[in-house]
């Protein structure tokens, strides 16, 4: 699997997860497993400075509301 489809896979596996303790327990776990690695090494400065910008963009005109959202990743096939 390349990493798009493992990130859709791990969303489809989020979106199933109705248990919150399960979701907290997983939640914790992925924290503690990032701790170590710094994502921003591997993102082009162009990424970077996206995400700086979007941190100060309150026009929220492009975004779908959360339910929608998982709407959307519950219909994808699962593999």
């Amino acid at each position: 699997m390349n990493a798009l489809e493992i990130k859709g896979a791990f969303l489809s596996l989020l979106a199933e997860v109705e248990d919150t303790s399960l979701l907290q327990k997983m939640f914790e776990k992925c924290t503690e497993m990032m701790k170590g690695v710094d994502m921003l090494d591997e993102l082009p400065p162009e990424v970077i400075n996206a995400l700086g910008k979007a941190e100060t963009d309150d026009d929220l005109t492009d975004t779908i509301p959360n339910e929608e959202a998982f709407k959307k990743f519950r219909s994808w096939p699962s593999r």
